[in-house]
């Protein structure tokens, strides 16, 4: 343990260092792999067509924080870190296009 110490590795004892790793492997797998929601989904979308988070924030009528917190469940859920890695995560071949309305006539 002391030759540990001395590289700059904390000195912990085996069973501290198990309790935090069970710690954080259970903080992982509680978002991991879970649905996205509706409201994720929508946010999402519009972050692949290219808006800022306070732009989609004013589109959702939602405030700039609750875009970023679900930005970072989205992130957490789908086991990334990144936006165009949770985009190609979902829309492996490209984004959808979006709907166009067409005139009636």
């Amino acid at each position: 343990m002391i030759a540990s110490v001395v590289k700059g590795w904390p000195a912990l004892c085996p069973f501290a260092q198990r309790a935090i790793a069970d710690f954080f492997q259970r903080a992982g797998d509680q978002g991991a792999g879970a649905p996205l929601t509706r409201c994720e989904e929508k946010i999402l979308l519009l972050e692949a067509r290219g808006l800022l988070y306070k732009e989609i924030a004013a589109q959702l009528h939602l405030s700039a924080h609750t875009v970023n917190n679900h930005l970072y469940a989205i992130r957490q859920k789908l086991g990334v870190h990144t936006a165009i890695e949770a985009i190609n995560r979902i829309w492996p071949h490209g984004q959808p296009e979006a709907k166009t309305r067409t005139p009636k006539s």
